[in-house]
């Protein structure tokens, strides 16, 4: 599983940052195909975090393809 952490200014945060969030599963499922995970399998979390509280702003994980994924979000 790979896990980003994203430290953001919660002044400033956007739940529409969040939009990027197929970048970080697009990262996670190349360095784990190289590995050799298969698409089902590749798994990653992402959360936007509040750098002065450490508060977690928005959270998301998945298990699965990339194409599977795409069908399912629901943001």
């Amino acid at each position: 599983m790979d896990d980003f952490e994203v430290r953001v200014d919660a002044d400033r945060y956007s739940k529409s940052e969040t939009s990027h969030e197929a970048r970080f599963y697009r990262e996670a499922a190349l360095f784990q195909g190289m590995a050799g995970v298969a698409p089902e399998e590749v798994a990653w979390k992402l959360r936007f975090v509040d750098e002065d509280t450490d508060k977690v702003l928005y959270s998301r994980s998945y298990t699965g393809s990339y194409a599977q994924w795409l069908l399912n979000s629901d943001d």
